[in-house]
């Protein structure tokens, strides 16, 4: 509903369509629309984005005609001019890799189909960046027909502009830096051209293919790690099921030709049987996904494993890798696969090219063979995504999760008597209520919601970093399936990446703490061009939740209205303001009130079978030293590149942590630490007993 009073346009959205009827506004909605959103303009902001969004499109248009008669070069002009760029000489790149630089030869059957990426060199710095307005297909790209076939079955009827541009330079053997906004199929982008020169280098080798590792992907969380190697496997088997020939729709019997040409992958997180990995990788696998913790452990510990054939090195998703602390890792990983340096080919994808993330770049890719690949703009959302925000009445104190030490019964009482916990249950119920992913900022936040959503018969699992790797992946598969499980509760974790089919809503309970973290969040629904809806509650009293607001406004100015999927000729503006019936968020806090009984016998039942459980681990423990005490002290300890206080220094203050953590963090190292409690006397009382010993 669009509300005008004195030429200020306020965008707002009632559950009970009263004003609809009445034609009325309050002064609360006329001052955040004009004071927080600042939708006051000479003229209305829609009629201003849709003639900017129309001026954007003929300029494309006459970009695209000027373009067409000197942008495009012949096939074999192509492939020429990709090979002398990604040319390292033929005496630089050792016989005994497979991957070796593409040939002409080696790219006779593409000639037909491959296109020049045009690139533009900047003269300061000399680095490679690609443009190319014009859509592409598949076939246009270079792809085998099997991976042509599998892409076919998968339904991916056309690439995503990321995908566009940074396969064919992939496939060039070319380094490759590529920013896009979240949700536009990088993963794809670099799956596809490994599994195509893979199969190209087995081709070219036949059955004497040498069995060795040649790809390693890092990704920063468990969760992303699995849902990489789910996309390679299916990937592979697809075009392992349709012949060389391009059968589309007939499958055929896997022959002892194409059993070679299958591609192994394993799969290196944490969590999971360290011995059952380590016998997987003595196979010797094609690919190697997972997180960098797990991959430097068994490249220092496990045994006949390296990754001195490394040819293929891809970092994923490289601005939340840096912001979890893991450069130290990255630098290992990097040194570990310099036996190829010379050949090795790096790709790094990222949804932000921050500093960190070019410092990253400097050391890990090679300068002068990097093409910058830049789809969307930095923070940027997708233009299908609506966003809403509905302001709290009552101003409630914010705890920086990093200083709360409330114990858990009073977080939960704190939290259930709050209007932000009466507003989340009733939109979950009236307005929001199916595939919708709520954000936290708390785990005990999270498991505390998933108590009250059982109580009040709402479907609902939770994902954080307390729950163990099982319980984490049967969270996502649950809501992934989505026949008994309506609501995925979760923290950040769940923020980057993930890839969830048909994630309507997206609710933040509290707005991150900047920019970033908000647009991955909401990233996780109006993915590849589909509609999407993120709400989020704030307090307008909140100076950090005023600035993030402003910084979405600014956004949304440079867009134009979407386009209503239920009424295609209603206009539905990117920021709104929702509102709800006061009478509904009454009835939700009294029963809330009413259910503090039975949640904290709940708690309390959880707190003695978790003292029970940690009792039994120890019993176990304690009777598998005893029984095995010579097998366990037998065994070579297992070693790490950093010593212990390096590794405890990163550890407690880098990873994981906010730059509000670090800036306190720097604070009291220039100060000094801050005194505890009972300090003094706990190292008196430490003197004492020496003094008795002696």
């Amino acid at each position: 509903m669009v509300l005008v009073k004195d030429d200020c346009l306020v965008y707002t959205i009632d559950d009970e369509q009263i004003d609809q009827q009445t034609g009325e506004s309050t002064d609360s909605e006329v001052s955040f629309g004009a004071d927080l959103l600042d939708w006051g303009l000479p003229q209305p902001a829609v009629a201003r984005a849709v003639e900017r969004h129309e001026t954007r499109l003929r300029e494309t248009e006459d970009l695209q005609e000027k373009l067409a008669h000197t942008s495009e070069l012949g096939a074999s002009e192509a492939v020429k001019h990709l090979s002398n760029q990604s040319e390292l000489g033929s005496s630089e790149r050792g016989s005994n890799t497979a991957l070796a630089r593409p040939t002409d030869d080696r790219f006779k059957p593409l000639l037909k189909r491959l296109r020049r990426p045009k690139t533009s060199r900047d003269e300061g710095t000399g680095v490679e960046s690609v443009s190319n307005p014009r859509p592409l297909a598949w076939d246009e790209l270079g792809l085998s027909s099997r991976v042509l076939s599998a892409l076919d079955s998968l339904g991916w009827m056309q690439p995503t502009p990321i995908q566009a541009r940074a396969i064919p330079v992939a496939l060039a053997g070319r380094d490759v830096l590529g920013s896009a906004v979240t949700g536009s199929g990088k993963t794809a982008a670099f799956l596809i051209p490994i599994i195509e020169r893979l199969h190209e280098a087995r081709r070219a080798t036949g059955p004497r293919y040498p069995a060795s590792i040649r790809v390693l992907i890092v990704l920063p969380t468990r969760e992303l790690a699995v849902q990489c190697h789910s996309v390679l496997e299916t990937l592979c088997e697809r075009s392992a099921q349709y012949t060389a020939q391009g059968a589309k729709s007939a499958s055929v019997r896997i022959t002892e030709r194409q059993e070679w040409m299958r591609l192994r992958s394993v799969l290196l997180v944490g969590g999971l049987a360290l011995k059952a990995q380590e016998l997987a990788l003595r196979h010797q696998p094609d690919i190697i996904i997972g997180t960098p913790g797990r991959i430097i452990d068994h490249a220092r510990n496990a045994p006949n494993f390296t990754l001195d054939d490394i040819e293929i090195l891809v970092l994923d998703e490289a601005d939340r890798l840096l912001q979890m602390g893991f450069m130290d890792e990255l630098r290992e990983i990097v040194r570990l696969c310099a036996a190829n340096a010379r050949y090795r080919q790096t790709m790094l994808f990222s949804a932000t090219l921050d500093p960190g993330v070019e410092e990253l770049a400097h050391f890990a890719l090679a300068t002068e063979r990097v093409v910058t690949i830049h789809v969307d703009a930095t923070f940027h959302l997708v233009a299908t995504l609506a966003q809403e925000f509905l302001k709290l009445q009552t101003t409630e104190v914010v705890i920086d999760p990093a200083q709360d030490d409330r114990d858990t019964w009073t977080h939960a009482n704190e939290v259930m008597q709050s209007e932000r916990a009466a507003v989340l249950l009733a939109l979950c119920s009236r307005s929001f209520t199916r595939r919708t992913m709520v954000f936290f900022a708390r785990k005990r936040t999270v498991h505390l919601f998933r108590l009250i959503f059982d109580l009040v018969g709402l479907r609902a699992v939770e994902l954080h970093g307390n729950l163990t790797q099982s319980q984490r992946l049967d969270a996502l598969e649950g809501f992934r399936v989505g026949s008994n499980v309506d609501f995925l509760l979760c923290t950040d974790l769940a923020a980057r990446g993930l890839d969830i089919h048909g994630v309507e809503t997206v609710l933040n309970y509290e707005l991150p703490g900047d920019l970033r973290e908000y647009v991955h969040r909401v990233g996780r629904t109006a993915r590849a061009g589909r509609h999407g809806r993120a709400v989020s509650l704030f307090q307008q009293a909140n100076r950090k939740e005023r600035h993030l607001l402003r910084q979405l406004r600014d956004q949304a100015k440079r867009h134009a209205p979407l386009a209503d999927p239920l009424n295609p000729h209603e206009q539905v503006p990117i920021l709104v303001e929702r509102r709800l019936p006061a009478s509904a968020v009454r009835e939700w806090h009294e029963r809330l009130l009413s259910m503090r009984s039975s949640i904290h016998e709940k708690l309390q039942h959880e707190r003695v079978e978790r003292e029970l459980h940690r009792a039994e681990q120890l019993k176990s423990k304690a009777d598998n030293l005893i029984v095995h005490e010579q097998e366990i002290y037998s065994r070579p300890a297992r070693t790490w590149f950093q010593g212990k206080s390096a590794r405890n220094r990163v550890t407690g203050h880098t990873r994981g942590t906010t730059p509000e953590h670090e800036t306190r963090h720097r604070r009291q190292q220039k100060n000094g630490p801050i005194a505890k409690k009972y300090t003094n006397n706990r190292r008196m009382a430490s003197r004492r007993v020496v003094t008795k010993r002696a």
